[in-house]
């Protein structure tokens, strides 16, 4: 350390709600992640205690962040992250999953270029015969619920899009 000293809470830069926030957001990724008296031995904090003093309102200090990563990391959500992204007047969204990791929009094209492969095979004589159909409308739907998710996608990215293409 380098024997600076914490400067009292009337100095920092949010208010009270905000820190209030953030203590109630740590009880509960750290309650998500298995409560203090499991998650400690998972983390650096040396003891439970350490881990309820972190909570408590009347305690000053708050979590580490490395603390924090390994609590979301085992909870089912972001809790403090969600809160630091509302006190900066953002809204946390999760990445959509995607088996390629590559995001909805990589799918949606992915599963376009399939369907366009199986199509223009299945059509080859003009028309899907009855032994083509199951599989062809299985892939046509595969590839509508890519575009609509794509399309959900892109919509929350860029709100101001919404109706334009009504």
């Amino acid at each position: 350390m380098s024997g600076r000293v914490a400067k009292p809470p009337e100095c920092r830069v949010l208010g009270a709600d905000d820190y209030a926030a953030l203590k109630n957001a740590t009880r509960l990724a750290f309650m998500d992640a298995g409560g203090p008296e499991q998650f400690f031995e998972e983390t650096r904090a040396g003891s439970a205690e350490t881990l309820r003093n972190y909570i408590k309102h009347e305690q000053p200090a708050f979590a580490p962040v490395d603390v924090i990563a390994d609590a979301e990391k085992r909870a089912r959500r972001p809790f403090v992250t969600e809160a630091l992204a509302r006190i900066a007047g953002f809204r946390l969204m999760p990445v959509a999953a995607s088996v390629t990791g590559r995001g909805v929009m990589f799918d949606a094209l992915r599963e376009a270029c399939e369907f366009g492969a199986q199509a223009s095979e299945d059509l080859r004589d003009g028309k899907v015969d009855r032994l083509e159909a199951p599989e062809f409308l299985k892939a046509l739907r595969e590839a509508q619920r890519a575009f609509a998710a794509a399309e959900a996608q892109l919509l929350a990215d860029h709100p101001f899009l919404k109706g334009e293409a009504e």
